[in-house]
């Protein structure tokens, strides 16, 4: 079973975008998300009935599925558990003493929100597993739910000067890490541009242009973004500076990143 692909719908991942999450609380969701998927035989629109009663797992299993590789225990899972019970995902979490078995019920909003899953992410539990930060599981969800389309891009989540969010300055190096590993795991190259609105005086989003030998961006169109945005280009785990406005002149008919 190892190796599992499963569906997460944009409501849920909504959902846990609006919430602090650490990266072993977002593990320990989504393993109960693909353990779900398997019950359901990956239909979302399904998990709102199949959450009436407690679903167990062997945390071997969801360890092997979604935990860090080489992890031989479950001390993971349980530090995970105290964050998660206050979250709104869960009307059970046990896991006994032994460790041996895990045990949970997900909360009747996270099934509602998987009634009508017009747009899902693709997630493969063996990706979730290369993931370390919390910033490069939630990038990861975003690239893989835009990179079938024809010109992918998204907008990180929780950027901006009003709590919750956090300011772009205090977060970017987290995530242009995460966009860095991500690429590498998906074969992905990113744009992060840094967006500062008319009436802003730090940036109010992050948008991400994501190209990939699948994707049809066409001259003008990738490299072009609002006055004053100087984004980052990543590829192949690696990362540019800012690239200034000269830099997206010169390259504004190109069709692919480069660094």
């Amino acid at each position: 079973m190892h190796g599992y692909r499963f569906r997460l719908p944009l409501d849920v991942l909504l959902r846990l975008e609006g919430l602090e999450l650490t990266a072993h609380q977002l593990r320990t969701f989504l393993g109960a998300y693909w353990f779900m998927s398997i019950a359901t035989n990956d239909q979302p629109e399904l998990v709102l009935a199949n959450s009436a009663r407690p679903k167990t797992i062997r945390a071997a299993e969801l360890r092997a599925e979604i935990g860090t590789p080489g992890c031989n225990d479950s001390r993971w899972l349980r530090n995970s558990l105290r964050g998660l019970r206050s979250a709104g995902l869960f009307t059970m979490l046990e896991l006994p003493d032994n460790g041996r078995r895990f045990t949970f019920q997900l909360h009747r909003k996270v099934g509602e929100d998987s009634l009508k899953p017009k747009v899902f992410a693709p997630l493969y539990t063996g990706h979730i597993q290369r993931c370390r930060t919390s910033c490069d599981i939630l990038f990861y969800c975003r690239a893989a739910m835009v990179a079938g389309r024809n010109w992918p891009k998204f907008d990180l989540p929780g950027i901006g000067d009003q709590a919750p969010a956090r300011p772009w300055s205090l977060c970017r190096d987290g995530w242009l890490r995460a966009a860095m590993r991500v690429s590498e795991m998906l074969d992905h190259s990113y744009l992060l541009g840094p967006v500062t609105g008319a009436f802003d005086v730090r940036p109010s989003r992050v948008e991400v242009k994501v190209q990939h030998d699948k994707t049809s961006w066409s001259p003008g169109k990738l490299y072009k973004f609002p006055v004053g945005t100087r984004p980052y280009a990543v590829k192949n785990g690696q990362r540019s500076g800012t690239l200034d406005a000269d830099e997206l002149k010169r390259r504004i008919g190109h069709t692919e990143i480069t660094l």
